[in-house]
């Protein structure tokens, strides 16, 4: 963003929920979720965190990143849509 500090993450959640997405539609046929999670872990999530040692994030910034990986579980394990994925984190 011109003129300050802080970083727009958008372009990479984005980036996330596509590699995310792809990922998903080739394993949906094998429905095994550890794979699924290792997958997210591993190409995923490092695409989101890219250089995130040099942000300066806002609070809405660091939410939007964290809405995607919670969205990103509950998509996995198909379950607590209504509720907190804290669990399936663990």
């Amino acid at each position: 963003m011109s003129g300050s500090c802080e970083f727009d993450i958008s372009f990479a959640v984005g980036k996330f929920y596509s590699q995310f997405n792809n990922i998903m539609a080739v394993l949906r046929k094998q429905d095994n979720e550890m794979v699924a999670v290792h997958m997210m872990q591993s190409y995923c999530l490092s695409s989101l965190l890219y250089a995130c040692e040099t942000w300066s994030l806002t609070n809405n910034s660091a939410h939007s990143a964290n809405v995607a990986l919670n969205i990103s579980f509950r998509r996995i394990f198909n379950c607590c849509w209504q509720e907190s994925p804290k669990l399936l984190l663990y």
